[in-house]
């Protein structure tokens, strides 16, 4: 699992979860501070990665596929797992066994 992180930028995870929030490349662009042209190139390292397009136009803006509903329900809970570790927010982390491994909690996509 290491390995796969490692090799994975997980700023694009932050992209994904934008982009679901948003539904929309310029509202993520103007969200996370980026060119929209970032955000479109995200994307498709996204969809490389996933073998998914992940979002399709729809109107205006971009609507989820069927397999970026369904990661997620994964990507969502990992990235806050992870922005509470950064900023020391215990009280949000899981309350596993504390012999269990911090890595066990987030779910491998």
């Amino acid at each position: 699992m290491l390995d796969d992180l490692h090799s994975t930028d997980l700023n694009l995870m932050v992209v994904f979860a934008t982009l679901m929030h948003e539904r929309s490349v310029t509202l993520c662009a103007a969200r996370l501070a980026v060119r929209q042209s970032t955000i479109s190139g995200s994307l498709a390292r996204l969809r490389t990665l996933f073998d998914d397009p992940l979002f399709i136009r729809a109107g205006r803006g971009v609507r989820p596929t069927q397999k970026a509903l369904e990661l997620a329900r994964s990507i969502g809970p990992a990235l806050e797992l992870l922005h509470a570790a950064l900023t020391h927010d215990c009280s949000s982390l899981s309350t596993e066994s504390p012999t269990e491994s911090p890595t066990q909690a987030i779910p491998n996509p």
